[in-house]
């Protein structure tokens, strides 16, 4: 019974794997962690920290102590998700929830994308769709992923170039008829 299970579900199990293993490694080492800003998602986190350092995040009017004083009403609002996140969470606690959820949405994300592209197909490529989802997911996090993206440089940031990939190869992959993909 459990074999069956895992030969059903095994490409679940590996995007649950590298999940748990992403949990697991930031709750391990806690502050021990580099905190890389990497791309715009995590921009405001040193704004956050400052936020919560002052108690202004509902503080409008009050002067924060950047740039030689400027309003707090300068800062994202206290209601987005990862503002709300920084208030109630300790500021590691909250970095960590943000980016797990940052990974699944990315990962929901493009298996709705998937779904969208596929339609009635979907059901045949649902294993290679997750596979391809949990990389996408993964793909702000691990530069080396800019070797593979030598014809979309425009963006600095990389989301663009991020967004090119997937779809290039999804579509590339769909139509080349290859053997790797006639597997699933």
């Amino acid at each position: 019974m459990t074999m069956n299970i895992i030969k059903k579900y095994w490409h679940l199990l590996i995007a649950a794997g590298i999940f748990i293993v992403e949990a697991v490694v930031f709750l391990v080492l806690r502050e021990n962690i580099y905190v890389g800003i990497l791309d715009n998602l995590d921009l405001f986190i040193t704004q956050l920290k400052m936020l919560r350092d002052n108690d202004a995040f509902f503080a409008h009017g009050q002067m924060m102590p950047i740039l030689r004083s400027i309003d707090r009403n300068y800062f994202p609002s206290e209601f987005s998700l990862y503002n709300i996140l920084f208030f109630l969470l300790p500021d590691l606690y909250a970095y960590i929830v943000g980016y797990l959820l940052k990974l699944l949405m990315a990962f929901f994300s493009c298996i709705l994308l998937a779904k969208l592209i596929l339609q009635d197909k979907y059901a045949n490529y649902s294993k290679i769709v997750t596979l391809v989802s949990i990389a996408f997911a993964l793909l702000h996090r691990y530069r080396l992923s800019y070797i593979f993206l030598y014809d979309c440089t425009e963006s600095q940031d990389g989301g663009f170039m991020y967004c090119c990939f997937f779809i290039r190869s999804f579509l590339i992959l769909r139509s080349s008829g290859h053997l790797f993909w006639g597997m699933f």
